[in-house]
């Protein structure tokens, strides 16, 4: 066996980059979609032009924006132990956990999506 790089079936690594399509492979093919974009390189809140800041709760988790923040360019989504009762239409539920999550303003049903 050398060390050439195949897939599960065999196929080798020139035949299957063939097929890998992404913007770093086949640039022509893609465009980016300045509302689904952002680089978050400005320290601060994350929620604004592009995302809106969920405060709704799941399950046992319960999001609020100051949970998720921009620094240095990247994107920070905390999650903390934190037991405590949050209000759930007529009564209250028991949380576990507390988070963040951001929603986009745009919808879309399908696309190229890259995160670092």
């Amino acid at each position: 066996m050398g060390d050439e790089i195949t897939a599960v079936d065999g196929t080798k690594l020139e035949e299957l980059s063939k097929w890998t399509v992404t913007p770093h492979t086949n640039p022509g093919l893609f465009v980016q979609d300045e509302a689904f974009s952002n680089e978050f390189d400005t320290d601060g809140k994350a929620y604004g032009s592009n995302w809106l800041a969920a405060t709704q709760t799941f399950e046992t988790i319960d999001f609020h924006p100051e949970n998720v923040m921009m620094k240095d360019g990247n994107l920070n989504v905390t999650i903390r132990h934190n037991e405590h009762d949050a209000p759930y239409g007529e009564s209250s539920i028991h949380m576990y956990f507390q988070s963040g999550m951001l929603r986009s303003k745009s919808k879309t049903t399908y696309g190229y999506y890259e995160a670092r």
